[in-house]
């Protein structure tokens, strides 16, 4: 799931995101939902943001709730 997530971010953002173990040393990765939001809608930006959590049980688990999310048929859950 993050390397969907980190995948769409960098379409987004036009340059690749940290993995997951940078971060995991130090996380100052801004939130998809805070930087873009004139650019695209919430719904998008929030199901990114929740499959680049740190921690895999925190992501979304299968590729059809992603889906969902990303359609907006599903809220992401709030960032922690």
């Amino acid at each position: 799931m993050y390397a969907i997530g980190a995948s769409m971010r960098a379409c987004i953002e036009g340059k690749p995101p940290p993995s997951s173990i940078e971060r995991d040393t130090g996380d100052s990765l801004q939130p998809a939902v805070e930087l873009f939001a004139k650019r695209y809608p919430k719904h998008l930006l929030a199901a990114v943001d929740w499959a680049m959590r740190l921690k895999p049980e925190g992501r979304p688990q299968s590729a059809g709730v992603l889906r969902q999310a990303l359609l907006g048929e599903l809220p992401a859950p709030a960032l922690p």
